[in-house]
């Protein structure tokens, strides 16, 4: 998706503000899906490991 919403629109459209904000927006939720998976995989793999 973030494909999509980087190279797709330009082509199409000039950008603006409001083009780069929900892109900075959508790289934010990334990066914070990235962190949480990182933890959960590490939770699940100490408990995994502990017993």
């Amino acid at each position: 998706i973030m494909y999509c919403t980087w190279v797709y629109p330009v082509t199409l459209y000039p950008p603006f503000f409001g083009y780069y904000f929900f892109n900075g927006l959508l790289l934010i939720l990334l990066c914070l899906h990235i962190f949480w998976a990182a933890l959960i995989i590490r939770l699940a793999f100490r408990f995994l490991s502990s017993n």
